[in-house]
């Protein structure tokens, strides 16, 4: 079976006739500074606890499908890509478990075999976290605690829908860290990686909260309790990655 990849959940490389041949990428590259200090061997190592943008580039082949040549459904394909602001969801079938957000940088190295096949190369710039899809899927919490296990070696920064079930607000806990809501909240969405706190309509609701310390809720490696009073419906994506 030929490789491809995905675009958004909405489209699918194959759609446009286009297959991986191969596929090159970095590592994610810490964000580090080395600072030289007169008088004192080796450098002194600021970590800034980030990581940098990569890329990954996938060589390419587009296929005639069945009288529409290659070149239709090449241009097609770019234009896809090209039309797309900013990041988007970029998964494939070599690594099916993950995805990336990416954006298109480059197409390059194009040769053109008649009506046939085209072949060429996509340089994607992508975030450096590979995001697990298990970590993806909306999961509803119950009454009582649940554990959440992160795999990963690297703190997740969730994602978390919380409706009252009753007028008088409630109380998420997680790690034990309260986050109190006020009033008869409806589609309150909380984004710890965009720091916002939105209703359904996209406006800021953050007057309706309060954060532990005023800090976003996160999910350490290894177990997670989470918990709430039974009187707010909750559900998280835990948003798992690794690089």
């Amino acid at each position: 079976m030929m490789e491809y990849f995905k675009i958004d959940d909405e489209k699918t490389s194959k759609d446009y006739g286009t297959y991986i041949l191969s596929q090159t990428y970095e590592s994610a590259e810490k964000d580090m500074e080395e600072i030289e200090v007169d008088g004192r061997n080796g450098s002194l190592l600021i970590d800034n606890g980030t990581f940098k943008n990569n890329k990954i580039i996938y060589e390419c082949i587009t296929k005639k499908i069945l009288v529409f040549p290659a070149r239709k459904h090449f241009d097609e394909l770019v234009n896809c890509l090209q039309s797309k602001k900013g990041y988007f969801k970029l998964a494939d079938t070599i690594r099916k478990d993950e995805y990336r957000l990416a954006y298109l940088k480059s197409v390059s190295d194009v040769e053109v075999y008649g009506n046939e096949f085209i072949k060429f190369k996509l340089e994607f710039v992508t975030k450096p976290q590979r995001y697990l899809n298990k970590g993806d899927v909306a999961k509803n919490i119950g009454i009582g605690v649940r554990r959440e296990n992160n795999p990963t070696p690297f703190t997740s920064k969730p994602w978390i829908h919380v409706n009252a079930v009753s007028g008088r607000g409630g109380t998420l806990k997680i790690n034990d860290k309260p986050i109190f809501f006020y009033g008869n909240i409806e589609d309150v969405y909380i984004d710890s990686e965009t720091m916002t706190v939105i209703d359904r309509n996209g406006r800021n609701v953050y007057n309706q909260i309060k954060l532990h310390n005023n800090e976003f809720p996160i999910l350490t490696t290894g177990d997670n309790t989470i918990e709430h009073d039974g009187a707010i419906d909750v559900e998280i994506k835990t948003r798992w990655w690794t690089v």
